[in-house]
């Protein structure tokens, strides 16, 4: 009799155990989805821009607003302590419509020269360079003859510059016009050639 008391008590205490357990599990799943979906919901202010912005474009403050986006994608933006460093910047890719900068759309670039830097502007053919070619862009410059034979072989210049301004052509200006920042050396070498040509190049992070 004794026995079977205490196998009936031990069941039963197996059975509320049983019980219990699942009760936390349930508890505990709630508690998760709730601290996920509140996570999910947590916005981040961004800069944002209040208008389309073309390749080239140089941002004005009057064209940014603040913006929320969740909290995950809030890497790919520029947080609204940034703003006032992206005013100044140059667009690399076009931005079609209003709504948070993304990162990858803005050239940061510091535009200030070096003592041994200069600006060359070249005048450049359609066919002559990438047409994607941006703000920022980091190329190498092919050199060619000149007309009459001058400027020497054709021949890739060794250092690599960076596309500094992108002036399209227009009805007034026949070609596209790029400002290159590279040293003062590479500013003599281009202005004692004929045509020049640019590729686009890789550099390591």
């Amino acid at each position: 009799m004794a026995k079977r008391s205490l196998a009936r008590f031990q069941r039963g205490r197996f059975e509320i155990s049983e019980i219990v357990i699942g009760m936390v599990v349930v508890a505990t799943a709630v508690v998760l989805f709730v601290v996920f979906a509140l996570n999910g919901k947590e916005t981040v202010a961004v800069v944002a821009a209040k208008v389309p912005m073309q390749v080239g474009h140089v941002i004005d403050a009057s064209e940014l607003v603040a913006t929320s986006v969740p909290s995950g994608v809030a890497q790919l933006y520029f947080s609204v302590e940034q703003a006032q460093e992206v005013v100044g910047q140059v667009m690399s890719q076009t931005v079609t419509q209003s709504g948070p900068l993304p990162q990858s759309a803005v050239s940061r670039v510091d535009m200030s020269l070096k003592l041994d830097e200069a600006l060359t502007a070249v005048s450049l053919n359609e066919g002559s360079f990438p047409p994607n070619m941006a703000v920022g862009n980091a190329v190498r410059i092919v050199v060619t003859p000149a007309a009459d034979g001058s400027g020497g072989s054709v021949k890739i210049l060794p250092e690599v510059v960076v596309v500094h301004d992108v002036s399209p052509a227009n009805d007034v200006q026949q070609n596209t016009v790029v400002t290159l920042r590279g040293s003062i050396a590479l500013a003599e070498k281009i202005a004692a050639s004929g045509p020049v040509r640019i590729s686009i190049v890789a550099v390591p992070t």
